[in-house]
């Protein structure tokens, strides 16, 4: 496309279908630019529009002796457990240029800059959003007497190690994500 000169150009046909394509490009980087989206279930399904979500986690399979299924007739039904996701948080960015801001830079290039910031954005709020939410939901583990950093993290991970409840039999470690505050990141541990 051509370089857009005017701001009046948004109101026509051609700068309105700039526009939408611009804010498809912020909204595929919005997830790739996230940490959290690594750690977040992507088994979903429904309509975001709708409002709501499902993500469905099914129970783990129980190993019965050979010939139970063929002597009950029929084997041991999958249990799943639905969890509906409200998406309720609506949020906006509104911005209003200078005339100045648009001869120095061109109206394309001045989107362009605009709507990268607002992936980086956007992404952080996400990403503070579910860690804090993490935080507000974790586990606390009993690390009462040691003061060491790397042995403390050790206890962490091997508290998920042996964590077994209807949906996990132990985790491996190379299937753990350790996500660390500025300040435990900065003591050097890692």
């Amino acid at each position: 496309m051509a370089k857009i000169e005017s701001l009046n150009i948004l109101l026509d046909t051609t700068g309105k279908d700039y526009l939408a394509e611009l804010s498809g490009v912020v909204i595929e980087n919005i997830q790739k630019a996230t940490l959290s989206y690594k750690h977040k279930n992507q088994d979903l399904s429904g309509d975001p529009v709708s409002g709501t979500i499902e993500c469905r986690r099914f129970v783990n399979a129980n190993s019965q002796n050979y010939g139970t299924a063929r002597a009950a007739g029929k084997g041991e039904a999958v249990k799943a457990k639905p969890v509906t996701v409200a998406i309720n948080q609506d949020k906006e960015i509104v911005e209003e240029l200078e005339a100045k801001d648009v001869r120095l830079y061109t109206v394309d290039d001045v989107l362009n800059r605009r709507s990268n910031n607002h992936v980086l954005t956007v992404a952080t709020a996400l990403d503070r959003a579910f860690y804090a939410e993490a935080y507000s939901n974790a586990n606390a583990v009993n690390v009462y007497g040691v003061t060491d950093i790397a042995d403390i993290l050790e206890k962490i991970i091997q508290e998920c190690e042996n964590t077994k409840n209807d949906f996990v039999d132990g985790v491996p470690r190379d299937m753990m994500a350790l996500v660390l505050s500025t300040e435990y990141y900065g003591r050097g541990v890692l």
